[in-house]
């Protein structure tokens, strides 16, 4: 999507820092869920964990913090559903207690008619941990949780986990209508802005063929496509001892006769006995046994 503003949940604001906030992106989640139908919706929370599976929130209703009645609240199963990067450092900071009892949270899902579920909904965006006094005290004030009931029916979540049921969602049979996939592909590409995303692996089919590399040959002034290369050329190498009348004094690889027999002189050889002067490689005999001495001439092992 080449202009942002074409996004569903994407709005013109001052900078992006104003743009980019979390009530922006609890919102856009909570607005997703609201436009799909029952059936698509039950897909996508069932993905997310499976105790959601034992409720249908094909009639859901929706909150975005304070907005809802403490009765509402009291259902049969209430859950508090994090959706985090991170939970927060030991030696991080809590909110200070004034802060941490004033909070509300971020969004709600519950059943107002016959009060089955409540989910109380608590976001962080990037690298801003969760902290875990605030998701206590959210517990204890709306549900009356102490600390260990909390614990149990917290749905701890990531961006990415909402990412990867959006995915299981629009998979699944029947598919969901053109405008479900419309708003769900759109949440896709606002999260993204957040630099949440799945790695999918690279589309090699979508890379575009290798250039047609040419190459300039000095004498013809010729181009080549290597893809048109049948046979390798004949490389030659100048030759020194050609003259040049003679193959232009050059000379082929496969023309080269085996390699040279290198030998080394010897330097006690008279220089007169001209043959006895050289000696071939293979004709050594064994490693001569080297030996050490002091100073003194005095022999030290073999």
């Amino acid at each position: 999507m080449a202009d942002k503003h074409l996004n569903l949940f994407y709005s013109y604001n001052a900078s992006e820092d104003a743009e980019l906030i979390e009530n922006n992106l609890t919102r856009a989640f909570i607005q997703t869920l609201r436009a799909l139908s029952g059936r698509t919706r039950n897909r996508l929370l069932w993905s997310l964990d499976k105790r959601m599976e034992e409720h249908d929130f094909s009639h859901a209703e929706f909150a975005l913090q304070g907005h809802i009645d403490k009765p509402d609240c009291n259902c049969l199963d209430r859950y508090v559903a994090t959706i985090a990067t991170r939970a927060m450092d030991a030696d991080e900071d809590s909110q200070s207690e004034r802060e941490t009892r004033e909070s509300i949270p971020d969004a709600w899902l519950f059943d107002k008619d016959e009060h089955r579920y409540c989910l109380l909904i608590e976001c962080k965006r990037g690298g801003n941990p969760l902290d875990q006094q605030q998701v206590l005290s959210h517990a204890k004030n709306y549900f009356g949780m102490d600390a260990g009931e909390a614990e149990r029916r917290t749905v701890s979540l990531t961006w990415q986990d909402v990412l990867r049921a959006m995915e299981e969602a629009l998979a699944q049979e029947p598919r969901p209508n053109e405008q479900e996939e419309h708003v769900l592909r759109s949440l896709e590409r606002f999260l993204g802005f957040f630099d949440y995303r799945l790695f999918k692996g690279f589309s090699f089919a979508k890379l575009e063929p290798p250039p047609a590399w040419q190459l300039r040959e000095p004498v013809r002034r010729a181009l080549f496509r290597f893809d048109e290369l049948r046979d390798v050329p004949g490389f030659r190498l100048s030759s020194s001892r050609v003259a040049a009348s003679e193959q232009d004094g050059r000379f082929c690889f496969d023309q080269l006769e085996p390699a040279p027999t290198f030998r080394l002189r010897s330097a006690t050889a008279t220089v007169t006995a001209v043959k006895d002067r050289l000696f071939r490689l293979e004709r050594l005999g064994a490693v001569p046994a080297f030996s050490l001495c002091n100073k003194k001439g005095g022999k030290h092992g073999r």
